[in-house]
């Protein structure tokens, strides 16, 4: 039985076989919301964040601005955000 999962264990590695596509990166079934920033007289970034739920997707977004903003308070820099709305494949909005 070792010997069965250990063979099994090598091919997923060495046929490079991993998580799905959808724990790796967003896809078309996910909510994404949008987002703009602007770190003092910076341009403005466009941005989005992903997830399979609404509020996983806030939650994202929520992590990348404060991030931003830790970074802008270390330059004494003021940031602005504009929300741009989020895209729902399902149409629940």
């Amino acid at each position: 039985m070792r010997k069965l999962i250990g063979c099994i264990t090598l091919a997923f590695v060495g046929l490079n076989l991993s998580l799905p596509a959808q724990a790796v990166r967003v896809t078309q079934q996910d909510i994404v919301c949008y987002f703009k920033y602007k770190n003092g007289d910076n341009a403005w970034v466009l941005d989005s964040a992903g997830a399979t739920t609404l509020a996983g997707a806030r939650r994202f977004t929520r992590q990348i601005l404060q991030r931003e903003q830790r970074l802008a308070d270390e330059a004494g820099e003021e940031l602005q955000v504009v929300y741009t709305g989020c895209r729902d494949p399902y149409g629940h909005n």
